[in-house]
């Protein structure tokens, strides 16, 4: 098989991010990834939130959010160098 013509989302490999949201129709599954997901879900709610209050907070959780994805991101860099 020509690997150019294997798309992402049909490979064995690909990393599914839907996987830890929860569902009516399947049994909860509180892995400590799900657990995670749910928490920081809940998390990012509150922020849109309190963001929404006025322009200034909304471009403060803006910026945090910058923040927090370039500290992931580097932090994916590392991880991929070692």
């Amino acid at each position: 098989v020509d690997q150019r013509y294997v798309l992402e989302r049909w490979s064995k490999k690909v990393k599914r991010n839907h996987t830890n949201i929860s569902s009516s129709y399947n049994e909860p599954v509180l892995d400590e990834t799900t657990q995670r997901y749910n928490g920081a879900l809940s998390r990012c709610f509150e922020a849109c939130q309190v963001g929404s209050k006025s322009e200034g907070r909304e471009r403060l959780c803006i910026a945090v959010w910058t923040e927090f994805s370039a500290s992931c991101n580097n932090m994916k860099k590392k991880r991929k160098s070692r």
